[in-house]
């Protein structure tokens, strides 16, 4: 474990069974348990933790962050006190921002998640950019249509986007929209900001704004149906 590029102090419950690369840089005091590999040219920051079996090559690790059991890392930037829970893959140049907390089972490639992001377990992220304080439900799917031009989903700042809703890019959403759970969205999509996504209205009718008890929907706030996708190019105006 010894490298002369290291500067701080690393402890390891079991520094035997932790390899560190001749270039990686330490900025300060780490914690690596047993199994932990950093492969490449790493910069880890100070006060940073990183549990059993991470797999770590080629990235920037900040101050503070916290990664747990079992993740691939590779070629990504995770920023300050950003939270990375077990079996995440966080590969092909991704940033994940600042107190942004990634529970497990996450794949995330291409992409960047923003400052402040809750993303739930078992999702499915590629080409696209999350805004800040966004709310990312568990089984949340957001993919590429297109193979060979990857154009860049774009998700606005303030968004809640539902358990297992599924995204077909490249589109656009607006800050603070909130997407009904298990509803997909196509791909081309624009929807405007300050919108509720929810399901036909047959069978819903109690959850729409207007006579819903279960949700407070601010007097500026619309909704659109799956049915009825925003399309229109002057909507653009209105979009981030």
């Amino acid at each position: 474990m010894e490298n002369m590029h290291n500067v701080g102090e690393i402890l390891s419950n079991d520094a035997s069974r932790v390899y560190v690369a001749p270039y990686t840089v330490f900025q300060g005091n780490a914690a690596l348990f047993a199994g932990v590999e950093l492969r490449g040219e790493n910069t880890i920051g100070k006060d940073v933790v990183i549990e059993q079996g991470t797999i770590v090559t080629d990235s920037v690790i900040e101050n503070g962050v916290e990664i747990g059991p079992h993740n691939v890392i590779t070629c990504a930037t995770i920023h300050c006190e950003a939270r990375i829970g077990s079996h995440n893959a966080i590969t092909e140049h991704s940033i994940i921002g600042a107190h942004t907390e990634v529970e497990y089972g996450a794949q995330i490639k291409r992409s960047v998640i923003g400052d402040h992001v809750k993303v739930y377990h078992t999702g499915q992220f590629s080409d696209v950019e999350i805004g800040e304080k966004t709310n990312v439900g568990a089984f949340t799917k957001i993919g590429n249509h297109d193979k060979r031009r990857k154009r860049r989903t774009v998700i606005g700042n303030r968004c809640y986007l539902g358990i297992g809703s599924t995204y077909i890019g490249p589109l656009i959403m607006g800050d603070e929209v909130c997407v009904w759970y298990n509803l997909g969205v196509k791909s081309k999509t624009l929807i405007p900001g300050h919108t509720w996504v929810m399901p036909p209205r047959d069978g819903y009718r109690d959850f729409y704004p207007g006579g819903s008890r279960s949700f407070k929907i601010p007097g500026h706030w619309i909704w659109i149906t799956t049915k009825k996708p925003v399309t229109d190019l002057k909507l653009m105006s209105v979009l981030l």
